[in-house]
This record gives structure tokens, sequence and C-alpha cells, in this order.
């Protein structure tokens, strides 16, 4: 006869044997659960409403999280100004009040909030329907999911200017990229243009205009849908309409690189300079994209993309807009960035103009 928690048990009995394995199972069970402590037990002493962040030399940062990118965490603590923190020097890191959009370095996206764990550097996540543990120093990028767009909206707006005294020529340039983030959607928003203010010239020269929606399908895959507008006079095209549909796929993504691919199906309207007939033509775009970064004082941002335009309406007409951007950030938030631009057309679409046009572009503007 055995008692357990006030219960007499017979293990003579094949009913008593059982229900003697059964208690001893539980009695085991709740100890077990008893020893482990839960993601939320390690948010004790955290102020209600705060995320906080903890060193691997144990200091201790209560605040909010703004963004994780490029293996470096920024993080806005009480009473101080915003901090950057490398994640290899990070022992726990907890965002338990909102969700999150994680992407990691295999290509992986997630929405959870963040909980501390008893591994330090790791951190865990818990989504509606998941829960993952993850090394910190595997994450991408990270920002907060807002389903507010303007309050998700992030990017950056530049301006330049230039005047030549020789041709008595001024020339004003804007350029803007803006992002939101949603769940497994990238809403982006990009444009450029020189306008010259000159009674001789048409006043403006070129201008793209771009809105872009992608869809991550599956790790390191996407589905790309754009509407473009351009507008160049050195090649002939007065204005220029482009939709397309395309499928992607990250090449190789570290901490310093991300280059990617991208192929698929474009229709495109073209307006002459010379008043020749308007055209639409299918074409076959091929989209190359490449940013390299590196923690330099002041930080250095290199981006550059090629894209490449088949023609399927007009055998042996090719099409290539180029791009490099250099920039960097002297102080947080400000930016000066020198652009290179070449674009050529094989067959442009109005009489007597150029196959290429190329220039540069000096901007100072601001990230937000």
């Amino acid at each position: 006869m055995v008692k357990v928690s006030g219960l007499s048990v017979n293990k003579r009995t094949p009913l008593g044997a059982f229900a003697y394995l059964l208690l001893c199972w539980l009695l085991l069970l709740t100890i077990n659960v008893t020893a482990q402590q839960s993601p939320d037990s390690l948010l004790y002493g955290v102020p209600f409403g705060k995320d906080f962040l903890q060193l691997k030399n144990n200091n201790l940062l209560f605040g909010r999280i703004r963004k994780i990118s490029r293996s470096e965490l920024l993080f806005d603590p009480d009473g101080l100004n915003d901090v950057t923190v490398k994640l290899k020097d990070i022992a726990q890191l907890a965002g338990p009040y909102h969700f999150y959009r994680i992407e990691t370095l295999a290509g992986d996206h997630f929405i959870a909030r963040l909980y501390p764990t008893e591994s330090p550097g790791y951190t865990l996540l818990k989504g509606i329907f998941r829960v993952d543990s993850i090394l910190l120093e595997q994450v991408y990028s990270l920002k907060q999911w807002e389903k507010n767009i303007w309050r998700g909206l992030d990017g950056k707006i530049s301006f330049g200017y230039s005047y030549t005294k020789s041709s008595d020529i001024t020339r004003l340039n804007f350029n803007n990229d803006l992002n939101y983030t949603a769940a497994n959607w990238t809403y982006a928003q990009q444009s450029s243009a020189i306008y010259t203010l000159n009674k001789e010239t048409i006043p403006l020269e070129r201008a793209d205009v771009l809105t872009s929606a992608s869809w991550n399908f599956k790790p390191k895959w996407l589905n790309i849908y754009r509407l473009q507008y351009q507008r160049q006079i050195e090649t002939g095209v007065a204005s220029r309409y482009i939709s397309a549909i395309a499928v992607g796929r990250s090449l190789l993504r570290n901490r310093n690189i991300n280059w990617s691919a991208t192929i698929g199906i474009s229709l495109q309207r073209e307006n002459p300079t010379d008043n020749s007939p308007t055209q639409t033509q299918a074409e076959v775009p091929l989209l190359v994209n490449f940013n390299l970064f590196q923690w330099l004082k002041p930080d250095v941002d290199i981006t550059a993309y090629a894209n490449f335009y088949f023609n399927l309406s007009e055998k042996g007409r090719y099409r290539l807009d180029h791009k490099i951007n250099l920039e960097y950030e002297p102080v947080k938030d400000f930016v000066i960035s020198i652009q290179f631009f070449f674009n050529y057309d094989s067959r442009p679409p109005a009489i007597n103009t150029s196959t290429n046009d190329f220039g540069t572009v000096l901007n100072l503007g601001f990230k937000f």
C-alpha cells in the first residue's frame, strides 16, 4: 500500500499498479514544468510597456526597439539618445508588446513578438501560429510591424543643385525612396527628376517614377509587380509607361552584401519626342540589383542596379537602365550621395536622337 498526496494505492492489483505509475508520471511532469522558466517569467522586473536590451557586459537598458539592419540594432533607451549595438554584443533582447517583421539571412520571414531566453544571444519569436528560437546574429532586418501605412513608412528624400556660369544653366534634381513593409509584402515608391532652368532647353530633362509591390512566397523567392513612368529627352522618349510582372531570387545575402536577380514580362507604351506614332511593345526585363554596405566612419552604402529589356515586338532592339549610387552618412539620418546613371537604347523611338544618355548627380538629403 502506497500513499501519494493523501491517496492510497494498492500496487498488488493490476489497476492499482496502473494508478501508481500514472501518479508518478504526473508528479515528475509537475516538477519538470515548475523547474523551467517561461518566457514571461524572464520579463520579471521589466517596466510595463517597455522593451529591454541586455548586453553581454551586463549593461541593461529599457526603452524601445527601433530596428535591426545589417547586423546592428538601433535602440531608443529611456532618457538617453538612440544607441547602436552590434548583434554579437547582445545577450538578451525583448519586445513583447509589439509585433515585428523579421527577416533572416536564410530568407525566412516572421511576424512575431520578441521574448528573452535562457540562452545568451538568442531570442524567442512568438507569432500567432508558431514559436521559434533564433540566434540574433542571423537576423538580417527587423522593424515594427505597423498596420497604419503612415506610421510604418520609412525612406529618404534628397535634393541637388548645380549652376554653370559659362552656359548660364541651372539644374535642380530630386530623389526619393519610400518603403512600407507588411506581413509578406513590401511596397516601394522611388522617384528621380532633373529639371533645367533655361529658356532654350526643355525644362524636365529626365524623370523616373517607379511603384512596386513584392511578395515573398518562400525563402529567398519573391514575386514583383511594377508600374513605371520614364522621361528621357536625350534618347528621344517624351514619355514611357511600363507595367511588369516578374519572379526574383536572392543570389547572395550576408551582413554586407545583398545581390538579387529578377526576370519577367512587361508591356511598354512610348511617346517619342519627334511626334512619331505611339508604340506599345512587349519586353522581357532582366533586373539585377546589388547592394554593398561597409561599416566605416562615416558609414558607406553602395547600391547598383542594371535593368536589361529585350524587345519581343521589335527584333534586335534592347535597352539598358543602369545606376550606381554611393551614399554616406556623416551624422545620424543626414546623407550625402553621388549618383551615376547610364541609359542605352539600341533603337531610340525618335529619329536623329542619341542611343545613350549618362550623367552624375550630387544630392543632400535625410532619412526617416
